[in-house]
């Protein structure tokens, strides 16, 4: 599975360590996984509470999906992806 080879690679051993995960689909798409709540939500920024800090995802026409309470995807011209 391509996630484990991921882990090993950068010597994770411990998945707390690794949250919360973010996937980038191009400028599609963003999926984060291990979020702790939505913080702000607009059509240009929508930004998430993580364990230590927020990550925000900029762009144009952004959309959330939310799938369960700490999953969630933003669809739309993903222009940037920022650490907090």
């Amino acid at each position: 599975m391509f996630i484990s080879d991921v882990f090993k690679i950068l010597k994770i051993e411990n998945k707390e360590i690794a949250s919360p995960r973010i996937t980038v689909f191009g400028r599609v798409g963003v999926g984060i996984i291990d979020h702790k709540g939505i913080v702000f939500f607009s059509e240009n920024e929508v930004r998430f509470r993580i364990k230590k800090g927020v990550v925000s995802v900029f762009g144009e026409d952004l959309r959330l999906y939310e799938s369960s309470d700490n999953e969630a995807v933003v669809s739309g011209k993903v222009n940037r992806v920022d650490y907090e």
